[in-house]
């Protein structure tokens, strides 16, 4: 069964595909990525939310 963190990343590399870009985001890519802001939405909003992909890909 996959977790919901391997479902998000498959979820956006099927995004990317049907747009014609490399989806290539692995599920350790999108863990490193959470950890290195300590799972805060630093990068946009400075908040406690959870993340989403499409907060740190562009679609």
């Amino acid at each position: 069964m996959a977790t919901a963190l391997a479902k998000q990343v498959a979820t956006c590399n099927r995004r990317s595909r049907e747009r014609g870009l490399v989806g290539t985001l692995t599920t350790l890519d999108w863990q490193r990525t959470l950890n290195f802001f300590d799972q805060l939405c630093a990068a946009y909003c400075v908040t406690a939310v959870a993340w989403t992909i499409d907060q740190v890909l562009s679609t």
